[in-house]
């Protein structure tokens, strides 16, 4: 009789033994998840900040990135306007000396006809007073005619190379009325002299013995 209530006995003492131990182990596994949960909790929050930092990291670089190639693009655009500044000036101060070589040749080429021309004019002048004085002397003093004296001009035409076209004409009409003054006065020294001839033989007759100063020739 005494043996079976100390089987019961142990049997309880057994459960309870056992539930202890199975609460202990419960509570191990408790705190073995907590333990884990904790460690996959600062694992998560150290991967957060780690992943946190690296993309701030990452933005700094891009953003060190982005500004170092705006740098870049600034020094390059600075350079090429330089370079179009330096350009244009090179080009605008190539124009100006064009220019300004355009109008020295211009200028020279100006003073060089205005010296032939003056030159040509004082040679015109010279065949022209040339000419005039052969035209006087055919003229006035020959008493050329005007046919003739055309053939004569033809003669030497290197002579009158430079004289106006119409000089010949215009001076042939501006010495008529010097020819037709002379020759009136040619005609009036004549005539006066026909006269003086006439009273000079009449009294050469009166002299030797022709009272009527009868003409014999």
């Amino acid at each position: 009789m005494s043996s079976e209530p100390e089987k019961v006995k142990l049997s309880v003492e057994e459960i309870v033994q056992k539930d202890i131990k199975k609460e202990e182990e419960v509570i191990e596994e408790t705190k073995k998840t907590v333990a884990e949960m904790e460690k996959k909790k600062k694992k998560s929050k150290s991967w957060y900040k780690s992943s946190k930092s690296k993309k701030k990291e990452t933005a700094e670089k891009k953003a060190v990135e982005e500004e170092k190639k705006k740098e870049e693009l600034a020094k390059k655009q600075a350079e090429e306007d330089k370079a179009r500044i330096e350009a244009e000036k090179k080009a605008a101060e190539d124009a100006k000396k064009k220019e300004e070589e355009r109008l020295a040749l211009e200028a020279e080429a100006k003073k060089k006809e205005e010296e032939e021309a003056k030159k040509k004019e004082e040679l015109k002048k010279k065949e022209e007073a040339a000419m005039e004085a052969k035209m006087e002397k055919w003229l006035l003093q020959e008493e050329k005619g005007e046919e003739e004296l055309r053939q004569l001009m033809n003669k030497h035409p290197e002579q009158f190379q430079n004289v106006d076209p119409y000089f010949f004409t215009n001076t042939l009409e501006k010495m008529r009325s010097t020819i037709e003054t002379q020759k009136a006065l040619k005609k009036v020294r004549l005539e006066e002299q026909r006269k003086k001839a006439d009273e000079q033989r009449k009294k050469a007759f009166r002299k030797g013995g022709n009272p009527f100063g009868m003409r014999l020739f």
